[in-house]
């Protein structure tokens, strides 16, 4: 009799550990997730704004070429 009822409440008590510890997981991958985005977002933010310099540069740079080309063709049509 006294064994039985050890034997329910270890049950019970087993079950709610297991409880216990499932939440705590689910409640800590729920965090990471959030944390993983907020960290993804940030790297986000941050190689759109690089991506953008870039291509700034890239423009500035290619601008810089087209108008010393064309001022070599002048130079040559010039002679």
């Amino acid at each position: 009799m006294r064994t039985e009822l050890i034997a329910r409440n270890f049950k019970k008590v087993k079950i709610m550990i297991y409880l216990i510890i499932k939440y705590e997981l689910y409640y800590a991958r729920l965090t990471f997730k959030v944390t993983l985005r907020k960290i993804l977002q940030i790297n986000n933010k941050l190689l759109k704004n690089q991506i953008r310099k870039n291509t700034k540069q890239i423009k500035s740079f290619n601008i810089c070429r087209i108008t010393k080309k064309v001022q070599s063709r002048m130079e040559e049509l010039k002679k």
